[in-house]
């Protein structure tokens, strides 16, 4: 598209909301192999402010009053993906309702920010000094400025409502088993001694043992009996107390520990016996923390998640499906109803991005290459423009989005030009894209 068409429209809206046209541009996309569609089409200038209604109100159009809304990346380390969603979310919880944030993190390392936020941490401790303490590999996804920024509103907003009104943001993962296991252990250790031994007793084989659950996989793989019962009774000695003390934050917290620490043993049997479930225990785990925070709040709480779109993104209509895994999109979908759940994908083709090489390594900044011929990316790269949102449609027909294509999938580790493409159906897996043509990395907290 060219730059006098975009200046004729303001940078505002393009389109209609649920018809697709650009009037004086239309001859301007000249490649027939770029999808034309019933979908609507959002030009977004850089300094948009989404609070105000502007560019994005569409997009708030669409959500209406869904209950849940999942917003999604194509890398795990995109400036722009954290500071839309950033946007979004201030949006929601400001003028919404909705209630809670649940990001790609693990649950015992996102906890101290979720205090942080709701003003139950101590007067000296400070925001950069939680986010340093996330150490564990890749640490850059939640230690970084945007998602700081993010923090302190959250922070900043609180101190205006009441305690029990305050947002919080959680962490929906089970990938650090060790803390989850070393949280519920001082809880014992702190709200009921008189069961910390038989607690330590049924946590035997990877309490206090470095590497405990890699160690405890090598123990499977060479015949020993799993504990999955021991780890189950000690969530459900938690699930009690809980039962009777529904409302103390410290108890849940535990208690969502204990079922990380079920999750990873079941995760690790998977692995051990190279079974496909492995991927749909984390998937299964991620639905299960996200309803109960749900339910915590409120029976009809809102709420919204942050992770990548091979999670939020409905697997059943991608290639995923053929493997039998799951996602949390799906599942929610599955679980709540279409109309209860709106997804947003996010996508890119060139720029920057925060990676590693291989699985542990040093975080650097690398170049994105050029998406692949044929794939979505590369698609929405040829209308030209530097920021579009495309809203899908289900009440019309969008036959140009509803065929397969391979779209980009950049994880935590990077190492072009190998590179991982989902084949997906664009609008059955998602409700809306935001596509950035070029985008930056992370930016570092030091």
């Amino acid at each position: 598209m060219q730059t006098e068409c975009l200046k004729s429209f303001g940078l505002v809206l393009l389109v209609s909301v649920f018809g697709f046209g650009i009037p004086a541009c239309t001859n301007a996309v000249e490649n027939d192999a770029v999808p034309t569609t019933d979908s609507a089409a959002v030009a977004l200038p850089e300094s948009v402010e989404v609070s105000s209604k502007s560019d994005l109100e569409p997009l708030f159009t669409a959500i209406g009053d869904r209950r849940f809304v999942l917003l999604g990346e194509s890398t795990h380390g995109t400036h722009e993906y954290y500071d839309w969603r950033d946007r979004i979310s201030r949006r929601l919880m400001r003028d919404e309702g909705f209630r809670f944030i649940a990001v790609e993190g693990d649950w015992p390392s996102i906890a101290p920010l979720n205090q942080y936020v709701k003003h139950r941490t101590p007067e000296d401790v400070d925001l950069l000094s939680l986010l340093r303490a996330l150490e564990r590999w890749p640490e850059w996804m939640w230690a970084n400025q945007e998602f700081a920024a993010l923090l302190e509103w959250m922070r900043e907003h609180n101190a205006t409502l009441p305690e029990a009104d305050r947002i919080g943001v959680y962490g929906l993962d089970m990938q650090n088993p060790q803390a989850s296991l070393d949280a519920v252990v001082q809880w014992f250790e702190q709200n009921d001694p008189d069961t910390l031994a038989a607690v330590n007793e049924r946590y035997r084989s990877v309490h206090g043992v470095p590497n405990g659950f890699r160690r405890y996989a090598q123990s499977l793989a060479q015949g020993m009996p799993r504990l999955q019962d021991d780890f189950v009774q000690v969530a459900e000695w938690l699930r009690e107390h809980h039962d009777q003390n529904p409302h103390d934050p410290k108890l849940f917290s535990a208690k969502m520990n204990a079922l990380a620490v079920v999750s990873a043993e079941t995760q690790h049997h998977a692995m051990v016996h190279r079974e496909h479930s492995s991927w749909n225990v984390r998937a299964r785990f991620m639905d299960k923390a996200f309803r109960k925070l749900a339910e915590r709040y409120s029976k009809n709480s809102r709420g919204i998640v942050w992770a990548h779109n091979t999670h939020v993104g409905d697997a059943s209509a991608t290639e995923m499906v053929n493997r039998g895994e799951v996602n949390i999109g799906q599942l929610l979908r599955q679980e709540f109803g279409h109309e209860q759940i709106f997804i947003l994908g996010f996508a890119t083709a060139q720029g920057t991005v925060q990676a590693g090489r291989s699985w542990g390594a040093p975080m650097q900044t690398m170049t994105v290459i050029p998406p692949r011929e044929g794939s979505l990316e590369a698609a929405l790269q040829e209308l030209d423009l530097e920021q579009v949102l495309l809203l899908f449609d289900s009440e019309r027909e969008q036959p140009e989005w509803n065929e397969p294509m391979i779209h980009r999938a950049i994880g935590v580790v990077y190492n072009p030009p190998h590179e991982a493409y989902v084949m997906t159906v664009p609008a059955q897996r998602y409700n809306a894209l935001f596509y950035i043509h070029e985008t930056r990395a992370l930016t570092p907290l030091d």
